[in-house]
């Protein structure tokens, strides 16, 4: 903890701060239907579990890549 930074109580405790996650209700539409397939997967990611998002990132990176390679607009 940086005292500089981090919020301290007059107890000299740090301040309990509860972590909130604002997500998108959509993805907004990237006017490329191949690149809105392929990151479709955002929109259930408040649902899966933490331990699964890289699984997630890691298809949507694949996706994308080949997307990419196979020359799509």
């Amino acid at each position: 903890m940086d005292p500089m930074i981090d919020p301290i109580t007059s107890a000299g405790q740090p301040v309990q701060e509860s972590a909130v996650t604002q997500w998108p209700v959509s993805v907004v539409s990237t006017e490329d239907e191949s690149v809105d397939e392929i990151i479709e997967p955002l929109t259930s990611l408040p649902h899966v579990p933490v331990t699964e998002h890289a699984a997630v990132f890691t298809y949507m990176h694949d996706g994308l890549l080949a997307d990419l390679d196979a020359g799509a607009d």
